[in-house]
Formats: C-alpha cells, sequence, structure tokens
C-alpha cells in the first residue's frame, strides 16, 4: 500500500466532498495535495475551486495564480479552464 494516495485520487475524493456540502472536508484534502504535490498545477486549481465554495475568492484568486506559477516553473501546462477561472475571478473581483 502506498503511504500517500496519488494526487488524482485525493482530488476526486475533495470535489465528491464539495459535491455533498463537506466544504471544510474538501479543503482540508485539497490542502494536503497542495502539500504532497507542490510541483503540480492541478492542485492548486482544485483547492482554489474548494476556496470559491467556501466563498474566499482572494484565496482562490492567490491559488490560481500560483497553478500558474507553477506551470511556468516547471513547463507543465496549465488548462485554459484554470486561466479562465483566474481572469473571471479577478475581473469580479476588481468590479467591486
Amino acid at each position: 500500500m502506498p503511504e500517500q494516495l496519488p494526487e488524482d485520487m485525493v482530488n476526486s475524493f475533495g470535489y465528491r466532498l464539495l459535491s455533498r456540502g463537506k466544504t471544510w472536508w474538501a479543503l482540508r484534502l485539497f490542502r494536503q495535495n497542495v502539500d504532497r504535490y507542490p510541483g503540480s498545477v492541478n492542485v492548486y486549481d482544485s483547492y482554489a475551486d474548494g476556496l470559491v465554495a467556501a466563498g474566499d475568492t482572494a484565496g482562490a484568486i492567490a491559488r490560481l495564480r500560483q497553478a500558474v506559477a507553477v506551470g511556468r516553473r516547471t513547463g507543465a501546462p496549465v488548462a485554459q479552464e484554470t486561466r479562465d477561472k483566474l481572469a473571471r475571478l479577478t475581473a469580479a473581483r476588481s468590479h467591486r
């Protein structure tokens, strides 16, 4: 048995918890994934989704910016969806 669960499995559990309204638990899983896989663009994107569900737009923007920075640093692709979320949240925040 692996010492830690694979990144995609933890993300899947996190999204399942989010869909059931268990945002606090989902955030814990997403945060653990960030801690365990800091070189993954996807873990920051997923954590941002959890933060949006929790109403923390500023935190979500920060995590999405980290996703882009990780992609830039590692050469990993950053999904257009991630970039679109960042642009949408940033624009919504600046229109307040």
